[in-house]
């Protein structure tokens, strides 16, 4: 029985270890770290980024893990909800960036005016439709 978890422990470390990487080689492939320093005129703290961005995953991977009650968590889960939004918008639009898929069809469709209300509005969609997902979520919970 203990040789099961032993080993049921070294696979899971193991899948985990591999998805961890998978995750820090695709946001190193899109360079939202480098965008956000570039962006915020602090290339020199770079490494404080990166840190900051290891830190936050472990802890959200330990908050999915062992689910606290969120009774505890009520005056800081709509700071970290705001803030795991941004990331993700900024992760989407380093990613659109990437492969510059927007470029290519403003060009099909043939718009020439409008670009940034688009934009906004695809933003304001994306923050709207998180908000009513978390929403029914929490309060179903």
């Amino acid at each position: 029985m203990v040789i099961r978890y032993i080993l049921l422990a070294f696979f899971g470390i193991g899948a985990g270890a591999v998805t961890a990487a998978g995750y820090f080689a695709v946001i190193a492939a899109v360079g939202v770290v480098t965008r956000f320093a570039e962006y915020t005129k602090t290339a020199s703290k770079i490494r404080i980024y990166e840190i900051v961005l290891s830190i936050g995953a472990i802890v959200g991977n330990l908050l999915i893990i062992f689910r606290p009650s969120y009774d505890l968590w009520k005056g800081i889960i709509i700071p970290i909800g705001i803030l795991c939004g941004m990331f993700t918008g900024c992760f989407l639009l380093s990613l659109a960036e990437a492969v510059k898929g927007f470029p290519v069809f403003l060009r099909k469709s043939k718009i020439q005016k409008g670009i940034s209300g688009i934009i906004i509005l695809l933003a304001l969609g994306k923050t709207l439709g998180s908000i009513f997902y978390f929403c029914c979520y929490l309060a179903g919970n």
